[in-house]
Parts: C-alpha cells; structure tokens; sequence
C-alpha cells in the first residue's frame, strides 16, 4: 500500500494442513450488548463467548485465543503471530486491538473479522465463538 500497489494487485497466501481452517461466515458484524466489567470501581476490559455465553475478564496482555483456551473454548489457531489467518473469528461488539493483520483481507477488516491471536480487548467484547 505506501508503494501505491492498488488493493486489487495486492495477493497474500498462507499454507495450512487441509482441514484446520474454518470459514468465517462474511456477514456484517451484528450489534450485541457487551457486558458491562468492573474491576476496582474502574472499567475493566471483558470478553463473552457468544456460542457458549461464558464471560470473563481479561488480563492486560492476554489475548482473545488465551482466554477462548483458559476457559475450554475451542479456537482454531497455527502460528500465533497472525500471519496464517487460522484464529480468525468474528468480533460482534467491543473493540480489539490488533499488532499484526497481515492474515486479513480488507474486506474481513471492514466486516468484523478480528485474529483471535493478536486481539487484545479495549472494551466489553463479544466474539463469535
């Protein structure tokens, strides 16, 4: 992109044992009330497993994947420096932050698509998972 490469000329690939990869359904993110956290008297960031309802607060340097795995819930991932795109699942509200995208489309940006192994809650957040 800073080399003014359009979109369209701009191709990725990620390899991955046939199998590990679950599509991520490509709807729009739907609005879903976040759980309100505390911790302290002060906000505190949380995430909701929306398939299994858990909940629970999250660590400052913990990611969505670390707490998906601390509390049993299966998240597909590889390599764990968002360059495969296996973690991916869809953010339903709140808001993540992410070092590395490279495994994401523009188009998965734009719909909610987060990697679980990068994103770091900023908020209540409630994932597809």
């Amino acid at each position: 992109h800073a080399l003014g490469v359009p979109e369209a000329r701009i191709a990725t690939e990620s390899f991955l044992a046939p199998g590990q990869r679950e599509p991520v359904e490509e709807v729009e993110p739907a609005p879903a009330p976040a759980p309100a956290a505390t911790l302290n008297g002060e906000a505190a960031p949380s995430i909701t497993f929306a398939r299994s309802g858990q909940h629970k607060l999250m660590g400052e340097t913990e990611t969505v994947l670390e707490a998906a795995e601390s509390l049993g819930i299966k998240i597909g991932y590889d390599c764990r420096s968002g360059i495969c795109g296996t973690c991916r699942v869809r953010l339903l509200a709140g808001n993540v932050a992410m070092e590395v995208t490279d495994a994401l489309t523009a188009r998965e940006r734009t719909r909610g698509v987060i990697l679980s192994c990068q994103a770091r809650c900023l908020d209540g957040v409630v994932v597809d998972a």
